[in-house]
């Protein structure tokens, strides 16, 4: 196995296209000022009910992942906010702090990874002034 480190300029998932058919995931990221990012104390960490500060998204093959700082449900913030999943994909998980877990069977990747970072970018507390990076790990 072997990483792959792309970046995405503005979110654009064109360069991951080449790489789906070897992905057994994708870990994406927004490009975000780093020295913009508070830090939180061990303790803040421990017991809190957030999960980062900086959203990732993770792809595999019918399954998409996103870890949020929103300190609430994903889900229906996203619908709330005009990125509902679809209605043929089931949320598995939606946890606070582990996140969102959505299967996404037999949707096409381009479909699923258009609308996680899409869904990434909604949550990012943030602004993202670099490109967006993905790590493709690769059979």
């Amino acid at each position: 196995m072997s990483d792959v480190l792309l970046e995405l300029p503005g979110g654009d998932i064109t360069p991951l296209l080449e790489h789906l058919g070897n992905a057994t995931f994708i870990n994406i990221g927004p490009g975000v000022n780093a020295e913009h990012v508070p830090v939180r104390s061990g303790l803040m960490s421990i017991f809190s009910n957030l999960g980062p500060s900086v959203p990732l998204a993770t792809w595999t093959p019918g399954e998409i992942g996103l870890q949020h700082g929103l300190g609430t449900r994903a889900a229906p913030w996203l619908a709330d906010h005009g990125c509902a999943a679809p209605r043929q994909w089931y949320v598995a998980t939606d946890n606070p702090r582990r996140g969102l877990v959505v299967k996404t069977y037999a949707t096409p990747a381009t479909d699923a990874l258009t609308w996680l970072v899409r869904a990434t970018s909604l949550v990012c507390p943030f602004d993202v002034i670099f490109p967006w990076q993905a790590v493709v790990r690769t059979r």
